[in-house]
């Protein structure tokens, strides 16, 4: 993302009311030694440092849906997939989500049967989506996990770059 859109992320992640949110957002804010600001691949490295319980995971979760950054929610979901408390935080706010985080929450065999009482709050789209073969849902699965690995393999951003998909700057 661009320098600006990196700045209204942290302002968004500064109302938060704890103190480790806040503590993201300075780490987003601010470049290393080598004057380079973090970009996912770091930050999801410092969310795991930081966050280290469920309920400081929730709170975060609530901030991220607030903000409603689409590679944001996906590394989180992506990272707490295996926690079914978190899980069910997720579901319970499936229709607050993007439509391809939505999509995501269909295809993630830990959460599709837990979504079937969400269905009709959810966009056509997804609805369609959810009524796919097994073959669709698996590839389209298969993209998000590539997208996720591509997002979270970078580690830092240049003042100047411009891959916009993968960069919070």
């Amino acid at each position: 993302m661009l320098e600006n859109i990196r700045k209204s992320y942290v302002e968004e992640l500064n109302k938060s009311s704890i103190s480790e949110v806040k503590m993201l957002a300075n780490y987003i804010q601010n470049k290393d030694k080598d004057g380079k600001k973090p970009c996912w691949g770091r930050i999801v490295t410092e969310v795991d440092r930081i966050f280290s319980n469920t309920d400081l995971k929730i709170s975060l979760w609530k901030d991220l849906v607030r903000i409603s950054e689409e590679n944001a929610l996906l590394l989180f979901i992506q990272m707490n997939k295996e926690s079914e408390d978190i899980l069910n935080e997720v579901i319970n706010d499936v229709e607050l989500l993007p439509k391809n985080v939505q999509k995501a929450l269909v295809a993630l065999n830990q959460t599709n049967k837990k979504l079937d009482k969400y269905l009709p709050g959810l966009s056509e789209e997804v609805k369609h989506f959810s009524k796919a073969g097994s073959k669709t849902i698996k590839s389209e699965l298969k993209n998000i996990e590539q997208r996720l690995n591509r997002i979270h393999a970078i580690d830092s951003c240049l003042e100047h770059a411009a891959d916009n998909d993968h960069h919070i700057e």
